[in-house]
């Protein structure tokens, strides 16, 4: 005999919360208390640029196609706490490679870069990965240097919204894509003439135009919306020692600009934060956090700030770790051994949870000695720019060699990280 069952309304809601608690996929909030703990990711070989050109092609050192070498470096670093990706969208001035520009439909970039690119996104979000897509684009910077008047900037702005509105439309599909970086390499201008202002018209036109269209993709896709703020650091001398200043007025200037001009607000003010020593790092961090410092600026929520690039070298290490020549780069940062560049590394994690920063992506996972005596660049080994460059990564280059101490030190400090937010949630 068959015996029909009917489930109660409880045992039914006790299945979904089960189900959704152990089995659901994870989700992604985007959301400016969401925690970032990230890389700018390139795989070894590939860097820049050059990973969606050569995403079907054969690695040289490896025997194996560049999206497996991607997926393998996925896979790891998720393991290792990791679970956000700095993304940089290179477009094609910058050094012939990369997605085609202003006037041009991105989608037909040569080398089928386009479906790479929506490849790594899926690769991403198959190991729990959040992304952030940052757009890099030489044309427009190097027309906003050469002085063109506002007019030409307005247009700019809607050329460049045209460009990027592509990626964005395509992109939005992927949930796990939680910010919109709307251009690297600069910021709007504080005390110059507001919006007659040439780069501000450019932000204005350009910028407003993102903010609706991102807008309008929530709550489908909630991915935030974030700007540049360019550094300044000034050192002075005291003695024997140097003193290394950020100018955090003009930082809180830059931030206050958009609102200044009538526009929302970002939702997250993009830093690279390459620094000296903590102790001037946390002088810095200190003012730009704790009101403002000037009439024509704004204090910034350490939760809206996101360290989008951060590092140090270990060029005075030992090959293949370094090649023993000091450097200096971003910010006055000097070279290390490994024991100093771990150091460093673990005093400037400690600076950012400090103040409440949790949104950080290291640059980068790999050194890349090749990428900088290649073309264009072809720097000398004994060049001290060359030796910062070079040796900026986690990891060294070559092959089956072991990371570097920082690297298991930044993984402990996300995955503890991680842990801590946890709780807080179920609290």
């Amino acid at each position: 005999m068959r015996i029909s069952y009917k489930p109660s309304l409880f045992l039914a809601l006790f299945t979904l919360l089960f189900t959704l608690m152990f089995f659901s996929v994870p989700g992604y909030s985007a959301n400016i208390d969401e925690s970032w703990y990230g890389i700018n990711y390139f795989p070894q070989n590939h860097q820049f640029y050059n990973m969606f050109y050569d995403w079907y092609t054969l690695d040289r050192q490896t025997g194996k196609l560049v999206y497996q070498i991607v997926e393998n470096d996925l896979a790891m670093l998720s393991l290792c706490g990791f679970d956000f990706l700095h993304l940089y969208i290179w477009e094609e001035a910058w050094f012939q490679r990369g997605f085609k520009s202003l006037g041009s439909d991105p989608r037909d970039s040569d080398n089928d870069q386009w479906n790479a690119l929506n490849e790594f996104v899926v690769l991403a979000d198959k190991y729990g990965f959040k992304v952030g897509v940052h757009f890099a684009n030489k044309t427009v910077i190097d027309k906003l240097q050469s002085g063109i008047t506002k007019e030409e900037a307005v247009k700019l702005g809607e050329d460049y919204y045209d460009w990027a509105s592509i990626f964005i439309k395509e992109l939005s599909r992927h949930e796990n894509i939680v910010l919109w970086g709307f251009i690297y390499g600069f910021s709007p201008a504080p005390l110059a003439g507001g919006e007659e202002n040439g780069w501000n018209a450019f932000f204005k036109s350009g910028y407003s135009k993102f903010d609706r269209l991102i807008s309008s993709l929530r709550p489908k896709n909630p991915a935030l919306l974030g700007i540049n703020l360019a550094i300044k650091v000034i050192p002075f001398k005291f003695g024997i020692r140097t003193r290394y200043i950020w100018n955090t007025f003009e930082l809180q200037r830059q931030a206050k600009v958009l609102t200044d001009m009538g526009l929302r607000e970002p939702d997250v003010f993009m830093l690279q934060l390459y620094n000296h020593n903590d102790v001037d790092l946390k002088y810095a961090l200190k003012d730009l956090t704790s009101g403002p410092l000037v009439r024509e600026g704004i204090s910034l929520d350490p939760k809206k700030i996101f360290v989008v690039e951060f590092g140090a070298s270990s060029s005075l290490a030992n090959p293949p770790y370094g090649n023993n020549i000091f450097g200096v780069g971003d910010s006055f940062s000097p070279s290390y051994d490994l024991n100093g560049h771990r150091s460093w590394l673990l005093r400037t994690l400690r600076a950012f949870n400090s103040f409440g920063i949790n949104k950080m992506a290291y640059w980068t996972l790999y050194d890349a000695p090749d990428f900088w005596s290649g073309p264009p660049f072809n720097k000398t080994k004994d060049d001290p720019d060359f030796a910062w460059q070079s040796h900026l990564g986690l990891m060294p280059y070559g092959k089956n060699l072991k990371p570097k101490p920082a690297f298991w030190d930044i993984s402990r400090f996300y995955k503890l990280k991680k842990a801590d937010d946890a709780r807080r949630r179920i609290r």
